[in-house]
């Protein structure tokens, strides 16, 4: 974990009475089913109880880096934000609409839109990542609008939260060691608090401090201590016992954390308060009899005080070495008495070495330096003890505070990098890499070291174990780092190595996984609905046929994508979205009575790369029309002529017709045929003539029969209706004459008064 943030664990037992506590951790809220904390460690441990009837070993504990209702965050964070929304009211909604505001340097001010971004209808969450480095420092807060289409309302906003983006001012640092006993030595720190630039926190949340040996403040020998106060001027006095001798160059270095998580550090030397002549004598000091230091103490084997001349030795004096030596031992104020110098495997003096198991060698010297030889039978990772055995008081026999020899580098950890989606990284700019399982011989705590190992480094290559990237850089005992402004290639894959030094120099190097970073989504391509490369804007069918073409990702590929129907171009609110292969082969979707009459539909499609970021993309928009024209009349004769004709002297055949009326994709063209009955194409198959309201059949036709016209109106969804006239009959002869007669007999003379007539 990442000292300084905040984590959420959540439980998955939400009806039961829990209890957690630790020292590793700033315990900050507690709900039903969570608890929010500050981890102090980067590995904290705590104890968790409850009482529930479930056993313990069916409880689920879930760690996010998360808060709820956040109030203040750093700006290199991910800014998250969730909402509830009324169940009768959420299938109504086409999707959301969610703004970033910034709100100036005090919390009442009028804010402006940073970023905004739509959501679709079955998300209640988003978060913004990737332009962060945009943000100044100042309160921010999330709106949210609700859509129904292409209407947008207001839907309430956040309480708001602040962002920091400068680390804490740092302050006077004052620190001064106290040698009482041996066994005990009293550090007091005297330092200024830590400013943090938040008006809500304006001091840090707790103070970390230890002491080191080199400028850096990297190289540690003791275990942090952690300071909560987080007001005013402070001043801790505490017990140490350090594992080297305290005239050594010793800086403390002490660091501050916001609340956001921001640290600012700041190191200080140590100011030893006591003479060195008075500094106690009773140490015997294990050096290397090759050493230069060495060969000057030569001078002062027989003298009461050495002053500051300490300072070289407890510099120089061996803890852990990676390689036989010649062990040297020195002790102040003894004189010139001949004495019984011994190297033991325990801490004791023995009476007579050749009696005492644990005795390797013991030789006999005149003075406070001994000098022994080079091949002793000394084994590796195994505690050495100096003892000298001082003949004219025994009272002043003493044993060193020991050394060994570690050949050995440490075993090989694991190297995790923090990924959304495994393999890959998809943001250079703040990459969090932890690791575990890197130790050495734990006899180096029995010297008081806080950890086998000495310091860890960092690198990052395009190779396992490699640097050509990031050189190897030391992070002191870290065991998580966050990696910031590597300005990595995309398509490359990287790895993250650690390399683990122990104390006497040895050291490990292991390496994460492969890891390609990717941090663009696919490029944009197209969506037909209906025809490869030919969008139909109107579509009658209930199983839509879907092409999607040109998606591309150079640097992880395509992994899959999401496809849906919406009443708007934003989201899948009619038809929700389902996976479904990156292939080039048409996607059918079924509308399932999802899809009415005459309204206006986008395919909505999500394709997503193997990274884990995707493109949104919509189609133009479609009708949806699934009935035909309604049918116009038919009739014979001229387009002139309001009346159908049923016969004709003319040749050729006139037919006209009112307009097919479609009220949703309106009429796309006429078809018309001419046959023996109504609907049938027997003397002329169905021709295509456009959008005309007439014709005149010009084709050789019988006179005396009767013929039948039928046109056909299509929309531009492609569906069709028909209607046929009545008929006509081309009837261009006269009638043939008949027979006329006068009177019933046919008489040339009819009388005047006779009342027959002609017939």
């Amino acid at each position: 974990m990442m000292i300084g943030k905040v984590y959420t664990t959540f439980i998955n037992v939400p009806k039961c009475d829990f209890h957690v506590n630790s020292e590793d951790f700033i315990l900050l809220s507690t709900s039903y089913n969570s608890f929010t904390f500050i981890p102090l460690s980067h590995q904290p441990v705590y104890t968790f109880s409850m009482n529930c009837p479930l056993e313990i070993e069916d409880c689920v504990l879930e760690t996010f880096r998360c808060e709820e209702n956040i109030q203040v965050q750093s700006q290199h964070d991910i800014i998250g934000a969730n909402w509830i929304v009324n169940e009768t009211l959420s299938k109504y909604i086409s999707h959301y609409k969610v703004s970033l505001m910034s709100c100036g340097r005090t919390e009442n001010a009028s804010c402006e839109t940073v970023f905004s971004k739509l959501v679709t209808n079955t998300e209640e969450m988003t978060v913004f990542q990737g332009d962060n480095n945009l943000l100044i420092e100042g309160f921010y807060k999330v709106t949210l609008q609700v859509c129904f289409g292409n209407q947008c309302i207001f839907g309430g906003h956040s309480d708001g939260f602040y962002v920091e983006s400068n680390d804490p001012e740092t302050g006077r640092l004052i620190a001064e060691l106290d040698l009482q006993t041996m066994d005990c030595a009293y550090m007091t720190l005297d330092f200024e608090k830590f400013r943090c630039s938040c008006p809500l926190k304006p001091f840090a949340t707790f103070y970390k401090w230890a002491l080191f040996t080199d400028s850096d403040g990297l190289i540690q020998i003791t275990s942090h201590n952690i300071h909560l106060n987080d007001t005013g001027n402070h001043e801790v006095k505490t017990c140490i016992s350090p594992p080297n001798h305290p005239y050594k160059e010793m800086l403390v270095c002490l660091e501050g954390y916001c609340r956001s998580g921001r640290m600012s550090k700041v190191c200080a030397p140590v100011d030893i308060q006591q003479d060195p002549n008075s500094f106690s004598k009773e140490v015997v000091y294990d050096l290397d009899a090759r050493s230069s230091i060495f060969s000057e103490l030569k001078a002062y084997k027989y003298t009461t005080n050495i002053g500051n001349k300490i300072k070289d030795i407890h510099t120089n004096e061996i803890n852990i070495i990676s390689e036989l030596f010649k062990p040297g031992g020195f002790v102040i104020g003894i004189g010139k008495t001949e004495n019984i110098w011994s190297i033991m495997k325990s801490a004791h003096v023995p009476v007579r070495c050749i009696e005492d198991n644990e005795c390797i060698v013991s030789k006999v010297e005149t003075g406070g330096l001994v000098e022994f030889s080079s091949r002793l039978p000394l084994k590796p990772n195994t505690l050495y003890f100096t003892c000298v055995n001082v003949t004219k008081d025994p009272s002043l026999s003493q044993c060193s505070n020991g050394f060994m020899i570690d050949s050995d580098p440490p075993s090989k950890g694991k190297v995790i990098v923090q990924s959304t989606k495994s393999g890959f990284i998809t943001d250079d700019n703040h990459i969090f890499i932890h690791w575990l399982g890197f130790v050495d011989n734990d006899l180096s705590k029995k010297l008081a070291y806080p950890s086998s190992i000495k310091h860890f480094e960092v690198a990052v290559g395009t190779k396992k174990e490699n640097d050509d990237v990031l050189p190897f850089q030391n992070v002191g005992l870290s065991s998580a780092i966050s990696l910031s402004n590597l300005s990595l290639f995309g398509g490359t894959s990287y790895y993250f190595s650690v390399k683990a030094i122990d104390h006497a120099d040895n050291f490990i190097i292991g390496s994460s996984d492969s890891y390609v970073f990717d941090s663009t989504p696919p490029t944009h391509g197209s969506i037909y609905v209906g025809h490869y490369l030919d969008h139909l804007s109107f579509v009658n069918s209930n199983r839509l046929v879907i092409h999607v073409i040109g998606f591309n990702d150079n640097e992880s590929g395509i992994e899959k994508i999401e496809i849906g129907v919406g009443s708007t171009n934003n989201s899948a609110d009619v038809i929700p979205t389902f996976e479904n292969d990156y292939m080039p082969r048409p996607i059918e979707i079924s509308d399932n009575g999802a899809l009415f009459d005459g309204h206006v539909y986008y395919i909505f499609v999500r394709v997503w790369n193997f990274a884990g970021l995707y493109t949104s993309v919509s189609s133009s928009p479609f009708i949806f029309d699934r009935s035909p024209p309604e049918s116009g009349i038919v009739r014979d004769g001229h387009s002139g002529s309001k009346n159908d004709v049923d016969y004709t002297r003319n040749s050729t055949l006139s037919i006209h017709w009112t307009e097919f009326v479609d009220t949703h994709s309106h009429v796309e063209y006429y078809r018309i045929c001419l046959g023996s009955k109504e609907g049938l194409s027997d003397v002329n198959e169905f021709i295509y003539i456009g959008k005309r309201l007439d014709w005149e059949w010009k084709i050789p036709l019988v006179t005396g029969k009767r013929y039948f016209s039928t046109v056909e109106g299509c929309n531009i969804a492609g569906l069709c209706s028909r209607s046929s006239s009545n008929g006509i009959v081309i009837d261009n002869s006269p009638p043939i004459p008949g027979y006329v007669s006068v009177g019933t007999g046919n008489v040339k003379y009819i009388p005047q008064r006779n009342k027959d007539g002609l017939l």
